[in-house]
């Protein structure tokens, strides 16, 4: 089934002057009336590349939810948080399942993107939507804009911050 392999991302921005340390995501969804619960889900954090998912700033694949209640994933990253300076980024979640025995998880969407419309990419376009690469969500799907999605962590104010040179 790995025509079928799909990943969504939505951005975020951290304000100038601040500085986030994420220790903890949560992605609302849903499963197919068949599925059974993912046993892992892939979180990438990716660096804003002109409006586009660019370059991988953090992230933790292969990582087991710390909580699954019916399709809401929680994901624990305190043991290693992903620190971002200000700017915008884009967080992704990839459920791994394999649909054929597994079924399907579907990221919850919102009405209202925040800053600019979720991106969404099939390589191997076993949805037939020809969005190979990262994509507007509603040029390859019908449905809402953005994606739904709570990061939880620190925030610093940059004069705030100390830092130590080796």
């Amino acid at each position: 089934m790995d025509p079928f392999d799909c990943q969504g991302a939505d951005d975020f921005v951290i304000p100038a002057g601040v500085s986030w340390s994420i220790t903890g995501a949560t992605f609302p969804g849903t499963y197919l009336p068949s599925s059974t619960p993912m046993t892992a889900i892939n979180v990438t954090f990716y660096n804003d590349a002109a409006g586009l998912p660019g370059t991988v700033a953090c992230s933790y694949p292969n990582t087991p939810p710390a909580a699954d209640v019916a399709g809401l994933i929680t994901v624990d990253l305190t043991s290693t948080p992903c620190d971002l300076s200000s700017g915008t980024y884009w967080v992704s979640a990839q459920t791994r399942m394999d649909s054929a025995v597994e079924g399907q998880w579907l990221w919850n969407g919102v009405t209202v993107g925040f800053n600019t419309a979720a991106e969404w990419q099939n390589p191997g376009n076993g949805f037939g939507t020809g969005c190979l690469t990262w994509t507007d969500l509603l040029t390859c799907l019908d449905g809402d804009p953005g994606f739904a999605f709570q990061l939880t962590g620190s925030a610093v104010p940059v004069e705030l911050q100390r830092f130590t040179v080796e």
